[in-house]
């Protein structure tokens, strides 16, 4: 089960941390954290009471059913135009190495 990630950012792009729950290739649930990014190297620790989780039904889905089952992360930066970021350091905690190779 994802407890928490932690990640370190800079930049000067908008930033949104989202995490999917995809079945064969539709996304089935969502959590999104938009990240703040700054000009200096940042950690951020992110907790499940900072996702938005829905699901594809447009329901909300407590944290416990989405995250055992997370199979897709993605960091997307908006605003590109004239901007950068950079990316370090990405922990998962709550995974077991195992669980992801099946």
């Amino acid at each position: 089960m994802l407890d928490s990630l932690q990640i370190v950012t800079k930049g000067t792009a908008s930033t949104r941390l989202r995490i999917e729950l995809r079945r064969d290739t539709q996304v089935t649930a969502m959590g999104v954290y938009m990240m703040p990014v700054g000009s200096t190297w940042t950690q951020e620790i992110v907790h499940p009471d900072d996702f938005i989780v829905t699901s594809d039904d447009s329901s909300i889905v407590t944290w416990d059913e989405f995250s055992i089952a997370v199979n897709r992360i993605n960091i997307v930066a908006e605003d590109t135009t004239g901007s950068e970021f950079w990316l370090d350091e990405i922990r998962l905690y709550g995974v077991v190495i195992l669980d992801l190779l099946q």
